[in-house]
């Protein structure tokens, strides 16, 4: 049996992603993970929003240009220094901001339509361990399937905008 773990390269959770996953899928699914920021948390917005706020930018961009420019917030030239990197480290542990990332929009009914063809297992986030249980309050108080699992996938990085299997053994 397999999982199939749902990312999304795009801020609105897209029924076509949905479909391709249904279309390339076989009976020995066993149900789906779902990414949580950048799929159905607006993490990065957030993130830009926050920076922005403590750090200005020379620019004048707003964070949602920002996003279009730089796509990370790791990536802007001008918050590559370790100020910035000491209070991004401070706050990937913070459980207020953890638990107050907006939904991406059209999350909630994509979750729900995709939860009608296979099991909704868990989420999967890239966020510190301390991070678990807020996580899950967030998916739960947002509305989506309490599972009541959250996995962390390693630090190996970015892995958007692709679908992968997890074989289970």
């Amino acid at each position: 049996q397999s999982v199939n773990i749902l990312y999304s390269e795009r801020r609105v959770c897209s029924m076509n992603i949905i479909q391709r996953i249904k279309s390339e899928s076989d009976e020995n699914v066993r149900g789906v993970l779902l990414d949580v920021d950048g799929t159905i948390s607006d993490t990065d917005l957030t993130w830009f929003t926050i920076l922005l706020e403590r750090f200005g930018s020379p620019e004048g961009l707003t964070p949602s240009e920002m996003m279009v420019k730089y796509r990370y917030s790791d990536a802007v030239p001008y918050w590559k220094n370790e100020k910035v990197h000491l209070f991004m480290e401070t706050m990937r542990h913070d459980p207020e901001l953890n638990g107050r990332m907006s939904v991406i929009h059209g999350a909630e009914e994509g979750v729900r339509e995709l939860s009608t063809m296979y099991p909704i297992l868990g989420y999967l986030t890239a966020r510190p361990e301390s991070m678990v249980k807020t996580t899950s309050e967030w998916a739960v108080r947002n509305r989506f399937p309490d599972t009541g699992g959250v996995f962390r996938r390693g630090p190996a990085g970015r892995r958007r905008g692709r679908r992968e299997r997890l074989h289970q053994r």
